[in-house]
C-alpha cells in the first residue's frame, strides 16, 4: 500500500501558528504534525505500507528534511506548485497509483487502526466524523449508503 499525505495548503485554520511555518511542521505535544501523522499511519503498520507520498508546496522545504527523519519508508515528494485544493493534490499522484493507496489528511489525528482495509472489498472507504461545527471542516452527503457529495468548509 501506498500512504499519500496531501500537505500544501495554507493552513488557514491554524494561523498564527502557520504565519512562519507549514501546517505539518506545526509542533503538538513536542514534534511536528507530520511526526504524529507517520507514526499513526505509516510507522504503526511498517510492513503493510511500500512508499510514502507527501505533497507539498515549494514553500514548505523543511518538510522533506524532516520526513527522512521520521519515517523509514521510502518517501516520494509531489509539489502541487498552486494552491488549487485537495482534488488537484491528489490527482497529482495518478501516475504512482499502482497499488492500494491511503490518503490522510494532513489535519487529521484519530484513535482508529488501519487493519479492516486488507479484508475490505471496495474500490475506496471515507472515514468521517460528525462534528458540532462542519462550516470548519466539510459535509459528506450519503444517499442509499453512498457518498453523493463533499462539501468542503460550508457557509450554511
Amino acid at each position: 500500500m501506498k500512504v499519500v499525505i496531501p500537505l500544501a495548503g495554507l493552513g488557514k485554520r491554524m494561523r498564527p501558528h502557520t504565519h512562519s511555518k507549514a501546517k505539518p511542521m506545526v509542533r503538538l505535544a513536542g514534534r511536528p504534525i507530520l511526526g504524529h501523522l507517520l507514526e499513526w499511519v505509516v510507522e504503526s503498520q511498517a510492513d503493510a505500507v511500500d512508499e510514502v507520498i507527501l505533497i507539498i508546496s515549494p514553500h514548505q522545504t523543511d518538510v522533506e528534511a524532516y520526513a527522512k527523519t521520521a519515517t523509514t519508508r521510502p518517501l516520494r515528494m509531489v509539489v502541487q506548485d498552486q494552491p488549487r485544493g485537495q482534488a488537484d493534490a491528489i490527482a497529482r499522484v495518478k501516475s504512482f497509483a499502482d497499488q492500494p493507496i491511503l490518503i490522510v489528511f494532513s489535519d487529521t489525528l484519530a484513535d482508529v487502526t488501519f487493519d479492516h482495509l486488507k479484508a475490505t472489498d471496495a474500490d475506496g472507504l471515507i472515514y468521517v466524523k460528525e462534528i458540532a461545527d462542519p462550516s470548519r471542516m466539510g459535509i459528506i452527503a450519503v444517499e442509499d449508503g453512498r457518498i453523493v457529495d463533499m462539501i468542503e468548509k460550508p457557509q450554511h
